[in-house]
């Protein structure tokens, strides 16, 4: 009787233990679940904004590729205007030349 005593205590202790081990295996799955899903959020929230910040590079970029173009243009503009100043003051070289030797 006390064998089949210590035996029913025993069984009772495991199913203590099995029980016990049952809820903190579902309560650290849950924690993980909940890790990894705060995980995953973060990680969409962090590629969210390198889309952003990636997209405002390249609109960056582009409005430098328009000034560098717009420069550029204003530059040769201004090199034909320089141009057309030397070709009119050596037509009025040549005029004055022309003027002083009739």
């Amino acid at each position: 009787e006390e064998e089949a005593a210590l035996a029913d205590s025993a069984v009772a202790d495991l199913e203590s233990l099995q029980s016990t081990f049952d809820r903190r295996s579902q309560e650290m799955l849950q924690e993980a679940a909940e890790a990894h899903g705060e995980l995953r959020a973060e990680v969409e929230r962090e590629k969210k904004e390198s889309l952003k910040e990636t997209q405002l590079a390249h609109d960056i970029q582009a409005q430098l590729d328009e000034k560098i173009a717009a420069l550029k243009r204003e530059e040769h503009a201004h090199a034909e205007e320089v141009t057309l100043a030397r070709s009119a003051v050596a037509d009025g070289q040549l005029l004055q030349v022309a003027m002083e030797d009739e």
